[in-house]
């Protein structure tokens, strides 16, 4: 072989092998992958935190805004928190009716349930599931046993 048709033949399998990593790493990295992971991570490290509390103290709605509002930094998160999760709701709401998704009172329960960290992201995976099964529904139009 010559040295052109070696160079040709290892861009080949070189391209080939780009070409299949990008093909795995764009299916990891589909919206919907992303939207599920941040949804599952956004449930998981708040009860982390919340779940101890729960043990010592039980559902103690009192305390718990008292510890949330006890310093001016843990009171700007927890109004910062209060915001978004109102934001979320006219979001959900506005967009989710806009764009078709159904079921729009789980990412409120979500929401209310865990926290915007899963309200939203929820919210994201649901809305891009319809946006995904209206682009199926337009690209088999018409039927096939309608096709002409």
């Amino acid at each position: 072989m010559s040295l052109i048709t070696t160079l040709v033949a290892k861009t080949r399998r070189a391209t080939r092998q780009f070409e299949a990593e990008l093909r795995y790493y764009s299916r990891l990295m589909k919206p919907k992958t992303v939207y599920a992971s941040l949804c599952l991570v956004g449930t998981i490290l708040p009860l982390y935190q919340f779940v101890p509390f729960l043990r010592e103290h039980g559902l103690d709605i009192r305390l718990f805004v008292d510890q949330l509002f006890a310093t001016p930094v843990s009171g700007f998160f927890g109004m910062d928190v209060v915001v978004s999760s109102i934001v979320l709701w006219v979001l959900v709401f506005v967009e989710g009716r806009r764009a078709g998704v159904k079921h729009l009172w789980a990412p409120v329960v979500a929401n209310l349930a865990v926290g915007v960290s899963m309200g939203l992201p929820l919210f994201l995976y649901m809305r891009e599931t319809r946006i995904i099964a209206a682009n199926t529904k337009e690209r088999t139009w018409p039927p096939s046993s309608q096709a002409g």
